[in-house]
């Protein structure tokens, strides 16, 4: 559901929800509805993540705080000359928070290369994992979530929530035994 403001508001004063903006001119009063607008999303990401946290954990699958060497792929198409078509992949790397059998938590520099969100929930992503003793499986997943890190955190970057959708049925079953060995450390 997006939000919009009129473009042009009564220059006395903005309000926005419980938020009350003072405005100075007409022309702030324009500039000021495009910034809310724009930071909406965000607002509404962060307004949701401390929901979550107050209303409790809804994970099925029990999560396991590690840190795992992770790559983000996205496939982009790219129209060419006479009718030709290109993919180009985009890379971000990372590493994991925590981990389930249904999902991770991965931690990455950026959300965007270019113009590409690899946060959009249509994307589906191709996620290389490196496990312990250098073993490498290949899985899909889509972004489910994501929050920018505080700046005063020990960690920098965005937080990606994603869902695992598809993987080799040998690459799952070397996943399931890697969170098996870390449930029995628990």
């Amino acid at each position: 559901m997006k939000l919009s403001l009129p473009e042009r508001l009564p220059h006395s004063l903005l309000r926005f929800s419980s938020f009350i903006l003072p405005l100075s001119s007409p022309e702030s009063a324009s500039a000021t509805a495009r910034e809310v607008t724009d930071d909406m999303p965000e607002l509404i990401r962060s307004f949701a993540s401390r929901l979550r946290e107050l209303v409790g954990n809804r994970r099925r699958a029990p999560r396991y705080r590690v840190r795992l060497e992770v790559e983000l792929a996205l496939n982009i198409s790219q129209a060419g000359g006479k009718s030709h078509s290109t993919t180009a992949q985009l890379k971000l790397a990372g590493y994991t928070r925590d981990i389930s059998e249904s999902g991770l938590a991965v931690i990455v520099p950026a959300i965007r290369i270019g113009g590409q969100y690899f946060t959009d929930s249509n994307h589906k992503l191709l996620v290389t994992l490196r496990l312990p003793d250098d073993i490498v499986i290949e899985l899909h997943a889509k972004p489910v979530r994501y929050v920018p890190l505080e700046d005063d955190a020990t960690e920098t970057g965005y937080l990606i929530g994603l869902a695992i959708l598809e993987m080799s049925a040998n690459d799952r079953r070397r996943f399931k035994d890697y969170i098996e060995t870390l449930n029995a450390e628990r």
